[in-house]
């Protein structure tokens, strides 16, 4: 989906034509002052963040109750005391964001694949157990230790994807609340197995949350939900998503960092409902203004486009009914999620939790514990070009050996590593003012440059997560390599 990129990206990509032109010619005293523009001058993405009803039970998990509430694959968006009305209007909305995936389900940005997620266990004998005699998982036989690491590093083939398990002084735990989502074609006898495991590994659960999907718990805890399929995920096994607890008020300047830095289709909204005019019909004629890219499918009602400026309502609990002022209403109180494609059917998933408490550097620096995912870039030179701010050195407090501290270094890898994601975040957990839409997520992405991680460039940006990113561009000797048993080993 091309997205028209708002009025502050556009200052910011012109930054540099303005410089050489004044470097050529003398300035024109007549000329109005301008003010400073909203975004540091160095590249970004032009990508809009997209709107609407984000990761609907019918794709993942409504995992915002935490592990014990995840009601995988059902869940309801209407109202409970609607009425007929109500009912008609939900299945109404139900069958539009249903038409929005089949028209978007094949569309992907700059990031086009997560290739592997990474844990580290004390106990590489257990983390067998888990993935390889319990989820069914095949240890890859196509590479040697010294490929992988050592001989402390294992990696377990999952579809197209990875778990990559090391050994290390102690467990590393995604945030709780956290879901990793899997497709395997057999869950029954994902289930036998990890059960014939379960008293050799102990501290293991197991719950089927509805239908073809179980819950299955490491020793460790952190959750696997194992899907027989899902809509839109091509192939029948691999990595899927990665759900993630986030702070009140975060989600969309996260996905504007990944959006603006990254490059990657991004869509940020509430998953148990959708807004009073999403996204067909104009809001206060927003959508029908410049910078709209709505086209014509020929049903006679605009596409779904992303918009530079929007407004969520606020919080229903405080929100007038329908909203007001060009705002956004949404009709059922629910989480703010933010989803970040990462190539076909697979998304990392944001959602806001205020039993997190206060945004905070050390808040967010607690979620973290060390792990990291690798992800795949086709526009790899900017990419780096766009994560890394011109006053912060690259991230290199990491134990693997692609250290790098400039793009050549960078390509000579093939990849390179950040973690902090910067960015503004919203006044509530549910609102963002139009005003300051083209601001979120201009940060960074690389090492911190205070020593509480905040930002070094006094752009009033604040940490908003962290993840380990590996980063790699398709020249990367390992991109779409062949891997062995890739769909499932214990068949």
């Amino acid at each position: 989906m091309n997205s028209t990129p708002s009025g502050s990206a556009t200052r910011a990509s012109a930054a540099t034509g303005a410089a050489a032109a004044t470097a050529s010619s003398p300035p024109d005293a007549s000329a109005p002052s301008q003010c400073a523009p909203a975004l540091p001058p160095f590249p970004l993405f032009p990508r809009e963040v997209e709107h609407g009803r984000v990761n609907p039970p019918a794709y993942g998990p409504d995992a915002s109750a935490g592990l014990s509430g995840l009601s995988l694959g059902s869940g309801s968006s209407g109202s409970s005391g609607g009425g007929a009305s109500s009912r008609a209007e939900t299945e109404r909305e139900r069958a539009r964001e249903e038409q929005w995936l089949q028209w978007h389900c094949q569309d992907v940005g700059n990031v086009i694949g997560l290739e592997h997620i990474n844990l580290e266990v004390p106990d590489l004998e257990v983390a067998r157990l888990f993935y390889g005699d319990g989820l069914g998982l095949t240890a890859d036989p196509g590479t040697t230790a010294s490929q992988r690491g050592g001989s402390h590093v294992m990696w377990y083939n999952c579809g197209k994807q990875q778990f990559h398990i090391a050994r290390g002084a102690r467990p590393q735990r995604l945030p709780p609340g956290s879901v990793v989502g899997v497709v395997l074609p057999d869950v029954a006898a994902a289930a036998e197995r990890l059960e014939a495991v379960r008293g050799l590994l102990g501290d293991v659960s197991l719950t089927y949350a509805k239908g073809d999907t179980l819950e299955a718990v490491d020793p460790y805890g952190n959750c696997f939900a194992v899907h027989r399929s899902l809509p839109y995920f091509p192939g029948r096994a691999g990595v899927a998503y990665l759900q993630l607890p986030c702070l009140p008020g975060t989600a969309v300047g996260i996905a504007q960092f990944y959006a603006r830095r990254m490059g990657a289709r991004c869509r940020v909204g509430t998953s148990s409902s959708t807004p009073s005019s999403y996204p067909y019909a104009s809001a206060s004629g927003q959508h029908g203004s410049s910078g709209s890219n709505g086209a014509d499918h020929g049903s006679g009602a605009a596409a779904p486009a992303s918009t530079p400026h929007w407004q969520l309502g606020a919080a229903p609990a405080a929100a007038a009914p329908g909203g007001s002022g060009g705002s956004r209403t949404w009709g059922h109180a629910g989480p703010m999620r933010a989803e970040v494609w990462l190539g076909p059917g697979q998304k990392l998933v944001f959602v806001e939790q205020a039993s997190l408490g206060q945004l905070s550097d050390q808040v967010v620096a607690d979620l973290f514990d060390g792990w990291h995912i690798a992800l795949y870039v086709a526009d790899f030179s900017r990419t780096y070009a766009a994560v890394h701010h011109p006053d912060r050195q690259p991230w290199n407090d990491h134990p693997y050996r692609d250290r790098y501290h400039c793009l050549d270094d960078a390509l000579r890898n093939r990849q390179f590593r950040f973690q902090d994601i910067t960015g503004t975040a919203t006044g509530s957990s549910s609102s963002i003012s139009s005003g300051k839409q083209g601001e979120a997520g201009t940060g960074s992405g690389s090492g911190s440059g205070r020593a509480d991680g905040g930002p070094a460039d006094g752009s009033g940006e604040r940490l908003l997560y962290r993840i380990s990113h590996e980063v790699r561009s398709l020249h990367h000797p390992l991109y779409a390599r062949p891997l062995y048993n890739r769909e499932l080993g214990f068949m």
